[in-house]
């Protein structure tokens, strides 16, 4: 993984983002689970190694890649999170 200047992403960087970030995942804004740690998102270039965009907790990270792997459109995701449930059921 690399850094915004395309050096070897280190705890230094780590740290800077942590704090940038007040400790929160940047996709559900909670903090990573009692006893882990915030892992880096980052972009799968070709080489294998990607540039870290964000931290974030490992069920968001999971849900990512999940999306990616089977194409799946976070907007539309999102979009269709917020629309209106259903407030009955039907027979």
């Amino acid at each position: 993984m690399l850094n915004r200047a395309g050096q070897p992403f280190t705890w230094s960087n780590y740290r800077v983002l942590f704090e940038n970030q007040s400790g929160l995942c940047l996709l559900c804004g909670r903090p990573a689970p009692q006893g882990r740690r915030l892992v880096p998102d980052h972009f799968h270039g070709p080489d294998g190694r990607g540039v870290v965009r964000a931290l974030v907790c490992t069920p968001c990270n999971t849900i990512e890649g999940l999306m990616a792997t089977h194409g799946i459109n976070p907007s539309r995701y999102a979009d269709a999170q917020a629309r209106p449930r259903p407030t009955h059921r039907h027979p």
